[in-house]
């Protein structure tokens, strides 16, 4: 999936199934709007290096999406929402 346009506005979005033909699209009837995460504060700022820290991580809209993956470096972290 790519990202959407800078310029993308709230509305409704065109879905295609397999190629973008006419007998294949719908249009969906949910409004949907794309926003950008933000991270503005990480708390402990600091831990060791074997891990195991909990970090709260507190920003704008974090929950955005319907999955969510956070990693520090190549390390993936367990997410407790």
């Amino acid at each position: 999936m790519d990202a959407a346009p800078a310029d993308s506005k709230p509305g409704p979005v065109q879905l295609c199934v397999g190629e973008c033909r006419p007998d294949l699209m719908t249009r969906s009837a949910q409004h949907y709007a794309f926003v950008m995460p933000s991270v503005q504060a990480l708390s402990p700022s600091r831990g060791p290096e074997s891990g195991g820290t909990k970090v709260t991580i507190m920003g704008e809209n974090l929950g955005a999406g319907s999955s969510v993956t956070v990693l520090f470096g190549n390390q993936t972290c367990e997410f407790y929402g």
